[in-house]
């Protein structure tokens, strides 16, 4: 065998983690959610509004945690309060709250983080449970 890493076959199994989930992250908004490039804010698209409540909900948490990834905004600014979440996707308050407080298990409710967010380690979850529904 040879020392040479070209030759190595698991080379080919290396991957660039963070460009990875940036590219699935891409992948499972694109079509839904752009981000305003001054702002960071989500701007939602036309078909946005064929995804169900709770896909929508968690399609604008995602572009948020996006946004965040583009240096558009804070940790601190990579949530959304009910209210917010609500006027953008015309789904009611209480169901934002009931869907993100207890359907979804990847978004995470905290005051210092302007409310309802998903946490880096809901990323992958998120980006699949929206994608679930592109794929058919």
């Amino acid at each position: 065998m040879t020392d040479s890493a070209d030759d190595d076959p698991l080379k080919s199994l290396e991957i660039d983690r963070n460009q990875y989930d940036r590219k699935r992250m891409a992948d499972a908004l694109e079509g839904l959610v752009a981000i305003d490039n001054e702002t960071g804010d989500p701007i939602v698209l036309d078909s946005f509004q064929e995804l169900d409540s709770r896909r929508q909900i968690s399609a604008l948490l995602l572009a948020k945690r996006a946004a965040h990834a583009l240096g558009h905004v804070e940790e601190s600014e990579v949530g959304m309060k009910s209210s917010e979440i609500a006027e953008r996707t015309n789904v009611a308050g209480s169901t934002v709250r009931r869907y993100a407080s207890d359907k979804l298990s990847f978004i995470s409710n905290d005051n210092g983080i302007d409310g309802y967010y998903i946490p880096e380690t809901g990323i992958r979850q998120a980006v699949d449970f929206i994608t679930e529904v592109k794929d058919q």
